[in-house]
């Protein structure tokens, strides 16, 4: 039968190309088990200084990464400190609204952005033993009062990055590959600070670090891997990506007895989706003085109705509660349920990322290396978000900002002859 999400898969080049491509169709309606055996391989942790940049506000940070074998996790390591004597508050999040992008670049091109919203969009949607250390590495369960007893006192900072090797079929050789940079820059660290005047954050110059993780196979192994990767002279991986619209600003309504109103964002990507995630937050703003918005300031806010719209249709028209409990087509294994994300969570619990709500266009499995569907926007329609929001007592009159992430699917090349890593299909 005529469905316009499938049509619109049909016009897809990259979904064309994965589709013709042999051996790469799982249908996970069709049972089956198969086992493989593991090759032995070595594990070690590169523990790198920044190569250049400063550790300050508004700057940027850069880390040239070693040619050590497959890379298979990168964490991010900082030492904030808070400085001045004065009681003050910090925003909650305060840490991670303290990064404004990393990328990651081969030779010069980058290849992989993470932007603060896409961060944030990646650890809303982990079960919670995996939250948890994205909870307390990222100073998501630290108090936001600080007093001068806590003041110079160095809070360290982990934030394990994602990226290519999420999947082992897809992680960085780097001993193959053209060198890889990471950059980290910085946003407005005042922005993070709330009701002070004699208190900041910075960073701590002599401590920035980048561990990374590498494996390596034995030598016949690993030449096998290498001859199946590299030997047709130009290798095609199918990698998860990330991006996002640009913020779409609106000013909330003031008054106690204004009802939800609506708002629309249009939706300008082009790629094929896995998962989109939407979310409001109060806009950054230096030391506001506006009690309605303390506390509020970096962490996302309740949306009470969520529509996905294209072609005419409404794909999705639901309570962002119910998004926020069971949005998740599979997370881990536990298929169907977000729970992570439950109304009651804490700050502990939750990480402050609670009310970021996922639009899942997978059918599950995703743990299993396995891509289980992809959305095409490229031949949607007029495709837009439309969320329904009820100003609370806490925001009213602030400028708030709606996000809309994406979780894509790219097509990537490496050429054997030089390493050369690029982008080649995103639709």
């Amino acid at each position: 039968m005529s469905n316009p999400q499938l049509s619109s898969n049909a016009a897809s080049a990259l979904i064309s190309t994965i589709n013709e491509s042999p051996n790469t169709s799982h249908n996970n309606y069709v049972y089956s088990e198969t086992d493989a055996i593991i090759p032995q391989q070595s594990m070690q942790w590169d523990n790198l200084d920044k190569s250049s940049g400063d550790s300050a506000s508004l700057s940027s940070l850069h880390w040239d990464i070693n040619k050590n074998g497959i890379l298979t996790k990168m964490v991010l390591g900082l030492r904030f400190l808070q400085t001045g004597s004065a009681t003050g508050n910090l925003c909650p999040n305060w840490a991670v609204n303290c990064i404004s992008e990393i990328n990651i670049s081969s030779g010069g091109r980058v290849i992989q952005r993470m932007t603060r919203e896409g961060i944030m969009a990646h650890i809303s949607e982990q079960p919670l033993y995996v939250k948890g250390g994205y909870i307390s590495g990222c100073l998501m369960d630290s108090a936001v009062t600080a007093t001068a007893a806590t003041s110079n006192v160095p809070k360290d900072f982990f934030l394990n990055l994602y990226g290519f090797w999420e999947k082992n079929k897809t992680a960085l050789n780097t001993s193959f590959i053209q060198p890889l940079r990471v950059t980290v820059r910085f946003a407005d660290f005042e922005n993070v600070c709330l009701l002070t005047s004699t208190t900041s954050v910075a960073l701590d110059s002599d401590y920035s670090k980048l561990y990374c993780q590498y494996r390596n196979l034995q030598d016949p192994v690993d030449a096998a891997t290498i001859q199946s990767n590299y030997g047709d002279g130009l290798l095609s991986q199918l990698i998860t990506t990330y991006s996002q619209e640009n913020p779409f600003s609106f000013k909330a309504e003031t008054a106690t007895s204004d009802a939800a109103k609506e708002y629309t964002v249009n939706l300008k990507e082009t790629s094929c989706i896995q998962s989109m995630y939407i979310f409001v937050m109060v806009a950054p703003a230096k030391n506001p003085t506006d009690v309605n918005i303390q506390g509020t300031q970096g962490k996302p806010i309740k949306i009470n109705n969520i529509v996905f719209r294209a072609n005419g249709n409404n794909f999705v028209d639901v309570p962002g509660s119910l998004l926020q409990l069971y949005g998740s087509q599979s997370i881990h294994g536990s298929k169907g349920f977000g729970a992570t994300n439950w109304e009651n969570g804490t700050a502990y619990q939750s990480g402050g990322t609670k009310y970021i709500y996922k639009i899942d266009f997978g059918s599950g499995d995703t743990d299993q290396n396995i891509l289980s569907n992809l959305l095409s926007f490229r031949e949607l329609a007029s495709p837009q978000v439309i969320i329904t929001y009820a100003t609370e007592e806490h925001t009213r009159g602030a400028d708030h900002q709606i996000f809309v992430c994406y979780k894509r699917s790219e097509l990537s090349n490496t050429v054997s002859s030089n390493g050369k890593y690029s982008i080649a299909l995103s639709n």
